[in-house]
C-alpha cells in the first residue's frame, strides 16, 4: 500500500469476518505459520466472492501491478477504518475514488523506482 500508507503511519483496524469484506476495502492480513502469526499486511480487497462453490479473495497491494495469487498466504482478521499521519486521521472507507488511488499509488511506486534505477546507472 506504499504511498495510500507510509512506513510510520498508524492504522485503526476493526475485527470483521471474512465475508462482510468488499472490494475496495483496506483490509489487515495475517500469515500463520504453526499456529502463530508471522507476518501482516495491509492490502486492499479487488474481490471477495463465491466460484464454484468455494469462496474466493483477491487482494492487491495498490503498488503492485498484478493481484496476488489466489490462494494467498495471508488470513484477513480485520478491516481497515482509519489511518493516522503526522496527527492527521482520515477514514478509509472506499469511495468512488478508490480506483483512482490505488492507479496514483501504483505510478507514484513506479516513478520513484525509476528514478533510482536512472540515478544507479547515471552514477555507476
Amino acid at each position: 500500500m506504499r504511498f495510500l500508507l507510509e512506513p510510520g503511519d498508524e492504522a485503526s483496524a476493526l475485527p470483521i469476518p471474512q465475508a462482510e469484506l468488499r472490494a475496495g476495502d483496506i483490509a489487515l492480513l495475517v500469515k500463520w505459520e504453526a499456529g502463530r502469526p508471522a507476518g501482516y499486511v495491509i492490502h486492499r480487497i479487488l474481490f471477495n466472492g463465491g466460484l464454484g462453490g468455494r469462496r474466493l479473495l483477491l487482494t492487491k497491494c495498490d503498488a503492485n501491478f498484478l493481484p496476488d495469487l489466489p490462494p494467498s498466504a495471508f488470513q484477513p482478521v480485520a478491516k481497515i477504518t482509519a489511518v493516522s499521519r503526522a496527527g492527521r486521521t482520515w477514514s478509509a472507507r472506499p469511495g468512488p475514488a478508490w480506483p483512482l488511488a490505488s492507479a496514483y499509488s501504483f505510478a507514484a511506486n513506479k516513478a520513484l523506482s525509476w528514478a533510482v534505477y536512472a540515478v544507479y546507472f547515471l552514477f555507476s
